[in-house]
């Protein structure tokens, strides 16, 4: 993970944190069987939902890249789309304490921007130690789904 400083802020949701640049803010969202809400800057809207059915973001493969990270100690990865700002951008962590994660964004504006705040996620049991120095984007491979 790159150290960005402009990210000056720790946004607190309670089961997690997500380290941001000073613009972005909280957004309150309320859910059925997860918990869901978001953050935004007034250009990009990030929303996540953390929860035991949480989309694991693989339903449109062909149309997307994906990229595997460790980020401060838990796998996961990151889904964005082939054509820049054509549909969402997300990230995605199976068995979170025994629940799934995804925090994505519908027609990203700052892609790079995102992804830093991608890998600024704490999660109570992250090891901020263990991250993946570089991600290289690629198709999705069937047998990836589901080991996270």
């Amino acid at each position: 993970m790159q150290a960005n400083n402009n990210f000056t802020q720790t946004l607190d949701f309670g089961d997690f944190k997500i380290k941001t640049p000073k613009e972005w803010r909280k957004i309150k969202e309320r859910g059925i069987d997860s918990y869901v809400g978001g953050l935004t800057n007034g250009t990009d809207t990030l929303e996540f939902d953390f929860g035991q059915y949480s989309n694991d973001l693989t339903d449109t493969r062909e149309e997307y890249l994906y990229a595997d990270d460790t980020i401060n100690g838990k796998a996961g990865y990151i889904a964005k789309p082939k054509i820049k700002g054509k549909g969402f951008i997300g990230v995605y962590f199976g068995n979170i304490d025994g629940d799934n994660f995804n925090l994505c964004s519908r027609h990203p504006k700052n892609e790079k921007e995102i992804i830093s705040i991608f890998q600024n996620i704490r999660f109570k049991t992250s090891d901020t130690t263990r991250n993946t120095r570089s991600i290289k984007f690629g198709p999705r491979v069937e047998n990836h789904k589901g080991n996270y």
